[in-house]
């Protein structure tokens, strides 16, 4: 009977079970970025003070910002800031230059006074990891277009060399100099804080199949799909060539009218002048025989 009510009185100080306050529960983001929590609260709670604590067990958990005295918690840092939106009834909490050692359990609390009533909470497991990500995992174009690809990667890797390689052709890898890869085909730029891009031009049916970005010993895949020129494009050419091809015949035919129309013209000219030089000769020789 002693270990039940134990375990009763501790079931409210393990992570998760303090259901009033709601937020996502899981939380991955890499080392030198930025994360803002979203916590949700019931109207009831508008004005009482929310806060930001850090560890496993609720009770013991380390104060690291609250809506009251923001810039007075044991561990407040401009790292950590806390801001309240009554009338979202959402308080949000953002951590930025996170390291690996902040991963862990975090809670979402509102004070709530009273001798027997206990807090409102829920906790948060946060995961600052190493590694590469990418925004599409399948990305695609039509053959003769581009297709770009950004990749995403943790501090540890801004000074470190990227690549993008043809799965299966290591031979294929480019890498970066300097943030930068230049070719006819190909461009990649590293801003050297976060993310590379990589841009993919002229494609071609054969440039289809899987590729990875890649950082240090990480690495993520990405599918590239090339599709054939559209039907649409190619009606497209095919009437503009009729198109030309008709004005063309057109402009030949209207070419042929008025050199038809100068011959026609050119002989009655040429008759009209005979006859009239025809009577001119009749007449005179008729008064010569007079």
């Amino acid at each position: 009977m002693t270990r039940l009510l134990f375990l009763v009185a501790l079931l409210p100080q393990l992570p998760g079970v303090r259901c009033s306050v709601k937020t996502d529960k899981e939380w991955t983001v890499f080392e030198g970025k930025s994360i803002t929590v979203p916590c949700y609260y019931m109207p009831e709670y508008t004005l009482n003070v929310k806060y930001w604590c850090h560890g496993s067990v609720y009770d013991f958990c380390s104060s690291l910002a609250r809506t009251d005295k923001p810039d007075n918690a044991p561990s407040s840092n401009e790292r950590i800031t806390i801001a309240d939106d009554p009338t979202q009834h959402m308080f949000t909490v953002t951590m930025r230059e996170l390291k690996e050692t902040d991963s862990g359990w975090y809670w979402c609390g509102v004070e709530i006074a009273g001798i027997w009533t206990t807090d409102s909470a829920t906790s948060v497991y946060i995961s600052v990891i190493q590694g590469i990500s990418v925004v599409n995992s399948e990305v695609s174009a039509e053959e003769g277009d581009s297709v770009t690809v950004q990749c995403h990667y943790s501090k540890k890797h801004r000074q470190n060399v990227k690549k993008w390689c043809r799965s299966g052709h290591l031979r294929s890898c480019s890498f970066t100099n300097n943030g930068t890869f230049i070719s006819e085909s190909l461009l990649i730029n590293d801003d050297q804080m976060d993310t590379v891009t990589v841009t993919m031009k002229h494609l071609e049916m054969r440039d289809a199949g899987w590729y990875w970005c890649g950082a240090g010993e990480h690495q993520v895949s990405v599918n590239v799909l090339v599709t054939p020129r559209s039907s649409t494009t190619a009606l497209g050419v095919c009437t503009q060539n009729k198109l030309t091809e008709a004005s063309v015949k057109a402009q030949n035919s209207n070419s042929y009218t008025v050199q038809c129309f100068l011959i026609v013209c050119g002989s009655l000219i040429f008759l009209l002048t005979a006859v009239l030089g025809t009577r001119r000769i009749m007449r005179g020789y008729r008064l010569l025989n007079f």
